[in-house]
């Protein structure tokens, strides 16, 4: 297996007025937008509402990355993204790579085709949730319960409107071989200071452990 952060210095592109500001990932639009100085504090006086534009807008990360014939060679190819907020739509070298649409989750793409040799691109279009919600034909309920997005960013009783978005969590490219095990799950039974494995070897025990 071999890992290749792709976090780091990105770029964020406006896709509504074209303008592209360097941007840092893990990262989200309204904090590169206030630390590129274009976007005023959010949580200062009034400044609440004068921001809330910039979220009507969708916005383009993207970055340019080296990888080499080595990490080709494995069978697989994994882009992980860790925290995708929230409608995301991924390229790599200019091919669809796949779409998000919860971040509440990880989501992991095989890549291995659509990557070659040396530089490669890669971009993540994050849509505005506040024009998704607006288009939504549903009805019912909280207008954010249609999209698995922190419910908290649309206002609440202690926290301001704030519907960001963003790359909020780690990317990198996982190459690989093989069989994996993703997910394991040990069940036991712990009784007079014995675990014991429930079904076909339920007679077998091994000695209770210090944990709680």
């Amino acid at each position: 297996m071999k890992l290749l952060d792709l976090n780091g210095l990105w770029t964020m592109t406006d896709l509504g007025s074209e303008r592209t500001l360097p941007a840092h990932v893990p990262g989200t639009v309204a904090a590169t937008l206030i630390e590129q100085q274009v976007m005023p504090d959010p949580y200062w006086r009034e400044n609440e509402a004068s921001v809330q534009p910039a979220f009507a807008v969708d916005y383009e990360f993207g970055r340019e990355f080296d990888i080499d014939p080595e990490a080709l060679a494995h069978d697989e190819v994994l882009l992980h993204c860790d925290g995708l907020d929230t409608i995301a739509e991924l390229a790599v070298n200019g091919a669809a790579a796949g779409r998000a649409d919860n971040m509440h989750r990880s989501w992991i793409f095989n890549v291995k085709p659509l990557l070659k040799a040396g530089r490669n691109q890669i971009s993540i279009t994050l849509r505005s949730p506040v024009r998704y919600l607006g288009e939504h034909p549903a009805k019912a309920g909280a207008r954010f319960s249609v999209l698995r997005k922190a419910a908290c960013m649309f206002g609440w009783n202690w926290g301001p409107v704030l519907p960001d978005s963003g790359i909020w969590r780690d990317v990198c490219l996982e190459s690989r071989d093989g069989v994996h095990l993703e997910h394991v799950i040990v069940r036991q039974h712990h009784h007079d200071g014995q675990v014991t494995t429930p079904g076909p070897t339920s007679g077998s025990s091994i000695p209770s452990c210090s944990c709680p």
